[in-house]
C-alpha cells in the first residue's frame, strides 16, 4: 500500500515539474511569402510585384500580395476578435538589421537581414493587441536565442507568438 502512495506522490511531482517547467503556449510560424512567390499571386492584377515596401525602397525584401493575406488571416485568428487564451502577450520575430538601431539579442549564427518580412507580417496583428513591435527585444539570432529567451520569461507572458525564417522554425 505504501508503494502504490509513493509512486502516485512521484507521478504528482514529475507533473507538477512538468507543467513549471515545460508547459508554455508557443504558437510558431514560418514568415509569409516574398513577393512574387505565393500562390494568390497571379490572382490580381499586380500581385506578382506587389510588396509591403512599396515606396520605402527594397521592394524584395517585403511581403507579396499572398504574404499580406496571411497577415490578415493572422489578426483574424490571433486579434482581438480571438478568444483572450490565443491572443498572444508577446510576439517574437527575427529583427532586421536596422531594426532598433540593432540593439536586440543576436548570437551571430545567423547574421544580419534585410528582410523585413517577419516584422510586416505581424506589424498590424501586434498593433491591434496594443504590442509595439519595436520593444521586443529577441531576437537576430538562431533558434537557441529564442528558446533561452522564452525559458527565462515568466509564464504570465503566454501565449507567445514567434514568426521567423524556415531554418530557426524547423530547429525549434
Amino acid at each position: 500500500m505504501n508503494n502504490k502512495y509513493s509512486i502516485l506522490f512521484v507521478t504528482l511531482l514529475l507533473l507538477l515539474w512538468q507543467k513549471q517547467c515545460f508547459g508554455r503556449v508557443v504558437y510558431v510560424q514560418i514568415h509569409a511569402e516574398k513577393p512574387g512567390t505565393g500562390s494568390e499571386d497571379e490572382k490580381v492584377e499586380g500581385g506578382s510585384t506587389m510588396s509591403s515596401m512599396e515606396g520605402l525602397g527594397h521592394p524584395s525584401d517585403g511581403l507579396g500580395y499572398t504574404g499580406m493575406l496571411r497577415a490578415a488571416c493572422m489578426t483574424n485568428n490571433f486579434g482581438p476578435n480571438a478568444p483572450f487564451y490565443r491572443q498572444p502577450k508577446r510576439i517574437i520575430t527575427q529583427h532586421f538589421i536596422l531594426q532598433n538601431n540593432g540593439d536586440f539579442i543576436n548570437n551571430g549564427h545567423r547574421g544580419h537581414h534585410t528582410s523585413r518580412r517577419m516584422y510586416h507580417q505581424t506589424y498590424a496583428l501586434a498593433l491591434s493587441l496594443g504590442i509595439d513591435p519595436d520593444e521586443e527585444v529577441c531576437c537576430g539570432g538562431g533558434f537557441d536565442d529564442i528558446i533561452n529567451y522564452i525559458y527565462n520569461l515568466p509564464p504570465e507572458d503566454d501565449p507567445i507568438l514567434i514568426v521567423n525564417q524556415h531554418g530557426v522554425v524547423s530547429s525549434i
